[in-house]
């Protein structure tokens, strides 16, 4: 009487672990998928503040958070680091004659260049209206100056029909600069690369400057 009694207080405890393990499955499943959720709702948010919505290339601030990173790093291994900046040629005539929307495509479509010259640890991003910049890692200037050069040609490659006359075609101006030993911060490679962008533009566009 007393082992069948046992074995009955066995078998309760036998069924109750097995309806809580059931139950924790149950419970640690719902779990896991509010887990997924919150991690979808994370990666989406971190999206839209890290991507450009229009060209879906990266931001000007995670541009600056990202790149700063890879700088510190070149500067530690003593490694080079380069900068395109880039700037579409008469964009706000673009704009102006032929309207916002076809000021987008071209945007688009230039994005869509761009990202073809993305390697790993490359940075490709809009930074801002009509300008791009591009950080290569572990590439010096004239490495530099060549990829900016074969960015230009397929670039140039774009067209857009905008009517049944006028085709647009795209062209760009370019800035290049180089990490230096005494640089503190990746904002100091890009002022060097701004203002050979512009010297670029004032010698009348369609070219690439370079800090030498």
């Amino acid at each position: 009487m007393i082992n069948i009694f046992i074995i009955i207080i066995i078998l309760v405890v036998i069924v109750t672990i097995i309806i809580l393990s059931v139950l924790m499955l149950k419970k640690n499943k719902k779990l896991l998928q509010k887990l997924e959720i919150v991690e979808e709702k994370n990666y989406e948010l971190e999206q839209l503040v890290s991507v450009d919505y229009l060209t879906q290339l990266y931001n000007r601030r995670y541009f600056i958070q990202f790149a700063e990173k890879i700088f510190l790093m070149s500067q530690r291994e003593k490694l080079p680091l380069s900068i395109v900046m880039i700037d579409i040629d008469y964009f706000k005539k673009i704009n102006d004659k032929y309207g916002h929307k076809i000021g987008d495509d071209v945007l688009v479509l230039f994005a869509l260049k761009l990202s073809n010259f993305n390697r790993k640890n490359d940075i490709v991003c809009r930074y801002g209206g009509e300008e791009f910049i591009v950080m290569l890692s572990n590439c010096n200037v004239e490495q530099a100056y060549l990829v900016a050069q074969k960015m230009a040609r397929k670039i140039k490659e774009i067209e857009i029909k905008v009517n049944s006359t006028d085709v647009l075609k795209v062209e760009v101006s370019m800035g290049i600069s180089e990490n230096r030993e005494n640089d503190s911060s990746i904002e100091d490679m890009v002022k060097r690369a701004d203002k050979e962008l512009y010297k670029a533009k004032r010698k009348g566009r369609n070219r690439i400057e370079v800090v030498r």
